[in-house]
């Protein structure tokens, strides 16, 4: 009640087509009684200023009411803000799913195909990532590359930006010199930045390394990885994800760059451009050293 009076008040007190701080064709006198009245959550307040106002003031009567209308939108949309938020706060499984086809005809007959999936479970203090990749391509019949991955890992908060984590990977990559790798690692991650709108993370790990060459060899090895994340939400609908990493063992350094743009379509759907590019330095001969691969495709996310 008291702020009702203090905003009939100063309506009462200022002087009839004489107001400072005109904003928006409303002056402020009025927006502030009218914000006073909508502060009090009583519809009896509300629509006993709204009434005062345009009775006083006639010629603003439109504009009254636009403003009530636009004080009530804001309110809206924040309750579905603060909603929003306390739905992700509860959410424990989230996910996605990628796929991509690129089909080329004419001189050169090519087709490349590739896809992903991702499922994250944040639990009490922890979290779990599980994704899957795979990807081929196959130019004039004959296939060129052919690949699948396999990694998780799983997260131990120590506090709000650290962590420690335990990673396991598995990679079939015929066209790469190897038949598979694995690797087993522990190690620590920090994250230098964790806003709404960017997100920068690092990580070191060391453990093991198994795998098998084309040629039928075998190798073990002791295995240190370094690695870094980066996510920037440009605007609601475009998200840029960057992922470098490099891991080096005594038999080979294997480096790993990933890149994608993510534009959303509707609240689950989004458009997906990657690139990633990936450099082994020591690899069986007729094998190159650097492989690169670029795709368009869709995705889903849950």
């Amino acid at each position: 009640m008291k702020r009702l009076l203090l905003a009939v008040f100063i309506l009462v007190c200022s002087p009839s087509g004489s107001f400072a701080n005109i904003f928006d064709g409303l002056p402020s006198e009025i927006k502030n009684a009218l914000k006073d009245a909508h502060a009090t959550k009583n519809n009896y307040v509300i629509e006993a200023v709204i009434k005062y106002t345009k009775d006083r003031y006639p010629t603003y009567e439109d504009r009254i009411q636009s403003y009530m209308t636009s004080l009530k939108n804001d309110e809206i949309k924040e309750q579905a803000k603060v909603a929003n938020t306390d739905d992700k706060k509860e959410k424990k499984i989230s996910g996605n799913v990628d796929a991509g086809l690129q089909i080329a005809n004419g001189n050169t007959k090519k087709q490349d195909l590739n896809g992903s999936a991702k499922i994250n479970y944040k639990g009490e203090g922890w979290s779990n990532a599980l994704s899957v990749l795979a990807r081929g391509s196959e130019e004039g019949g004959v296939r060129t590359n052919e690949e699948y991955i396999v990694n998780n890992q799983t997260k131990y908060d120590i506090t709000e930006r650290s962590y420690s984590f335990l990673e396991l990977e598995y990679v079939n990559d015929r066209f790469s010199g190897y038949d598979y790798r694995m690797s087993e690692l522990i190690g620590m991650g920090y994250k230098f930045y964790d806003s709404e709108n960017f997100k920068l993370s690092g990580e070191s790990s060391m453990g093991a390394r198994q795998g098998e060459l084309s040629d039928g060899s075998k190798e073990k090895s002791m295995l240190g990885k370094l690695s870094a994340k980066a996510e920037w939400k440009i605007n609601d609908d475009i998200t840029l994800n960057q992922e470098i990493n490099s891991s080096f063992s005594s038999e080979s350094v294997i480096t790993v760059w990933d890149t994608n743009i993510k534009k959303s379509l509707t609240d689950n759907l989004y458009l997906k451009f990657n690139y990633n590019l990936q450099h082994t330095d020591d690899v069986p001969v007729g094998v190159q050293h650097t492989d690169s691969f670029t795709s368009v495709g869709v995705g889903y996310e849950f």
